[in-house]
């Protein structure tokens, strides 16, 4: 594992400073830790390089009972792909769905976050609260 793995850094330091019944760490992540092999939520994985430290964190997570936090930007797509459907990434009801297997997906976000669930379920961690901290959103 590597030296500078962050939550177990941190929850070392709050042992030591004997809070670590009361307080733990969380590092929220990044929605680019994971992604789907088939393009659709249902192929959801982690990133194969970095699948062994996820691995470790998502252990970490379950094993002190605490939730997978995530930041989810679904307005980026468009920007990383000029063909990504515009109205795919926002929530104007305008999008066609896309079908995963009998789950329809009208935004990028639901899709996203499915990619996410079927990861953790793929890895073993089905049962992993998530915690969507936040969605950030352009102004203009």
């Amino acid at each position: 594992m590597p030296k500078l793995f962050c939550p177990l850094n941190v929850q070392s330091a709050l042992i030591k400073a004997g809070l670590g019944n009361t307080v733990n760490a969380i590092v929220p992540l990044n929605a680019d830790v994971y992604e789907s092999s088939s393009s659709l939520p249902f192929g959801g994985d982690f990133r194969t390089n970095i699948h062994d430290l996820m691995l470790s964190i998502v252990k970490f997570y379950s094993d002190n009972g605490l939730p997978f936090t995530v930041n989810i930007y679904p307005f980026i797509s468009p920007y990383i792909d000029a063909n990504f459907p515009v109205e795919y990434a926002f929530f104007d009801g305008n999008s066609s769905p896309i079908d995963d297997g009998g789950t329809s997906y009208n935004n990028m976000f639901d899709a996203n976050h499915d990619t996410l669930v079927h990861a953790l379920q793929n890895n073993g961690y089905g049962n992993l609260p998530i915690i969507v901290r936040e969605i950030g959103w352009p102004t203009d």
